[in-house]
Protein backbone atom coordinates (compact mmCIF):
# COMPACT_ATOMS: atom_id res chain seq x y z
CA UNK A 1 0.00 0.00 0.00
CA UNK A 2 1.07 3.78 -0.87
CA UNK A 3 1.71 5.63 2.28
CA UNK A 4 -1.14 8.14 2.79
CA UNK A 5 -3.37 6.53 1.02
CA UNK A 6 -6.62 4.95 2.51
CA UNK A 7 -6.79 1.22 1.83
CA UNK A 8 -9.35 -1.43 1.62
CA UNK A 9 -9.02 -5.24 2.23
CA UNK A 10 -11.30 -8.25 2.05
CA UNK A 11 -11.28 -10.65 4.57
CA UNK A 12 -13.26 -13.82 4.37
CA UNK A 13 -13.98 -15.98 8.05
CA UNK A 14 -14.39 -20.05 7.08
CA UNK A 15 -14.76 -23.13 9.64
CA UNK A 16 -12.93 -25.81 9.20
CA UNK A 17 -15.22 -27.43 6.75
CA UNK A 18 -14.18 -24.04 4.83
CA UNK A 19 -18.25 -23.08 5.02
CA UNK A 20 -18.29 -18.98 5.53
CA UNK A 21 -18.92 -18.30 9.13
CA UNK A 22 -21.80 -15.82 10.62
CA UNK A 23 -19.48 -13.18 11.70
CA UNK A 24 -22.81 -11.52 13.95
CA UNK A 25 -21.67 -14.55 16.34
CA UNK A 26 -18.06 -13.34 17.22
CA UNK A 27 -15.96 -10.41 17.28
CA UNK A 28 -12.93 -9.70 15.19
CA UNK A 29 -10.26 -7.68 15.54
CA UNK A 30 -7.12 -6.53 13.41
CA UNK A 31 -3.53 -5.27 14.92
CA UNK A 32 -0.62 -4.50 13.07
CA UNK A 33 2.90 -3.55 14.53
CA UNK A 34 6.42 -2.33 13.05
CA UNK A 35 7.62 -5.74 14.40
CA UNK A 36 6.29 -8.99 16.38
CA UNK A 37 8.31 -7.52 19.06
CA UNK A 38 6.75 -4.47 19.40
CA UNK A 39 4.95 -3.24 22.74
CA UNK A 40 2.28 -1.30 21.49
CA UNK A 41 0.11 -1.97 18.00
CA UNK A 42 0.77 0.90 15.72
CA UNK A 43 -2.84 0.35 14.59
CA UNK A 44 -5.75 -1.67 16.19
CA UNK A 45 -8.60 -2.42 14.35
CA UNK A 46 -12.53 -3.44 15.77
CA UNK A 47 -15.69 -3.91 14.61
CA UNK A 48 -17.31 -0.51 14.09
CA UNK A 49 -14.33 1.22 14.01
CA UNK A 50 -12.26 0.20 10.60
CA UNK A 51 -14.03 -2.90 10.08
CA UNK A 52 -17.38 -3.94 8.46
CA UNK A 53 -19.38 -6.93 8.19
CA UNK A 54 -20.83 -7.33 4.95
CA UNK A 55 -24.59 -7.57 5.13
CA UNK A 56 -24.58 -9.17 1.96
CA UNK A 57 -21.82 -11.89 2.02
CA UNK A 58 -21.99 -14.66 4.83
CA UNK A 59 -18.87 -14.38 6.31
CA UNK A 60 -16.91 -11.57 4.82
CA UNK A 61 -15.54 -8.51 6.10
CA UNK A 62 -13.85 -5.32 5.24
CA UNK A 63 -11.21 -3.53 7.32
CA UNK A 64 -10.45 0.02 5.95
CA UNK A 65 -6.55 1.54 6.67
CA UNK A 66 -6.76 4.75 6.24
CA UNK A 67 -3.77 7.64 6.04
CA UNK A 68 -4.01 8.40 10.14
CA UNK A 69 -3.31 4.43 11.19
CA UNK A 70 0.06 5.28 9.24
CA UNK A 71 0.81 8.46 10.16
CA UNK A 72 3.79 7.44 12.73
CA UNK A 73 5.59 5.96 10.07
CA UNK A 74 6.71 8.19 8.32
CA UNK A 75 7.12 8.33 4.36
CA UNK A 76 9.40 5.80 3.72
CA UNK A 77 9.27 1.91 2.76
CA UNK A 78 8.05 0.12 5.49
CA UNK A 79 7.29 -3.74 5.90
CA UNK A 80 5.12 -4.88 9.35
CA UNK A 81 3.63 -7.20 10.41
CA UNK A 82 -0.46 -7.91 11.30
CA UNK A 83 -3.02 -10.63 11.90
CA UNK A 84 -6.29 -11.00 11.93
CA UNK A 85 -8.49 -12.32 14.97
CA UNK A 86 -11.94 -13.78 15.36
CA UNK A 87 -13.29 -14.56 18.79
CA UNK A 88 -16.51 -16.69 19.32
CA UNK A 89 -17.36 -17.71 22.75
CA UNK A 90 -13.93 -17.48 24.14
CA UNK A 91 -12.41 -19.12 21.38
CA UNK A 92 -10.04 -17.37 19.02
CA UNK A 93 -8.77 -18.02 15.53
CA UNK A 94 -6.20 -16.14 13.16
CA UNK A 95 -7.72 -16.77 9.88
CA UNK A 96 -4.84 -14.85 8.43
CA UNK A 97 -1.82 -13.05 9.28
CA UNK A 98 1.41 -11.77 7.71
CA UNK A 99 2.93 -8.38 6.23
CA UNK A 100 2.01 -5.42 5.28
CA UNK A 101 4.51 -3.64 2.64
CA UNK A 102 4.17 -0.09 2.71
CA UNK A 103 5.67 2.14 -0.13
CA UNK A 104 6.13 5.92 -0.11
CA UNK A 105 4.24 8.26 -1.85
CA UNK A 106 6.43 10.35 -4.50
CA UNK A 107 3.69 13.27 -4.39
CA UNK A 108 4.37 13.85 -0.70
CA UNK A 109 8.07 12.95 -0.40
CA UNK A 110 10.60 16.20 0.51
CA UNK A 111 13.18 16.86 -0.99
Amino acid sequence: MVWGDTRRFQVDITDDLGDPVELDSGDMIVTGRVRYTSGTPLFEKTVGDGITYDEDVVGRAELVLDPFDLAALGNDYHRLVFDVRFYVAGDACSPSQGTLRVTPSIGDLVS
